[in-house]
């Protein structure tokens, strides 16, 4: 990998991705985390449930997602407009069984593994090697450790 190294592509969210996000994002929550398995289970679903809708809603207003990553970060831009997070905000990256899960200061961004190629997936580990300088952004396959808010 060199400095100039970038990584594009397009791809339209699914649900499935959309709904992993959502409830890796709950089960970090505290207060799921402290209630009983059959009021977990139920606040799963009903969020389920709800984050359907929600999707149905931001996937008709943004379309497809394009992203560019550089050196300078990641960034997304569809119809609803750009996300970007820059590698010095990076706080975690996670992965998910749809893709990498990124945690910038203020937004989430789901790279979702079906729009990239094997040799854009290694680019992108060698990026976030290299340019994400936090000690919380090292790749996390298991579950996400903050339950601090986003919006993916």
């Amino acid at each position: 990998m060199n400095q100039l190294t970038v990584v594009r592509f397009r791809v339209r969210y699914r649900l499935g991705e959309y709904l992993e996000v959502v409830r890796l994002q709950a089960q970090a929550s505290p207060a799921l985390a402290a209630a009983g398995s059959w009021r977990r289970g139920c606040c799963l679903a009903l969020l389920s449930l709800f984050a359907t809708g929600v999707f149905s809603i931001k996937a008709w207003q943004s379309g497809s997602s394009h992203f560019h990553i550089d050196l300078a970060g990641l960034r997304r831009r569809c119809r609803r407009g750009v996300t970007f997070i820059p590698w010095a905000e990076v706080m975690q990256i996670s992965e998910t069984a749809h893709g990498y899960l990124v945690r910038g200061a203020q937004s989430w961004l789901l790279l979702p593994f079906r729009g990239l190629s094997s040799e854009q997936q290694g680019e992108l580990i060698q990026m976030f090697q290299a340019y994400a300088r936090t000690p919380a952004a090292a790749i996390d396959s298991t579950a996400l450790v903050s339950g601090s808010a986003g919006r993916a």
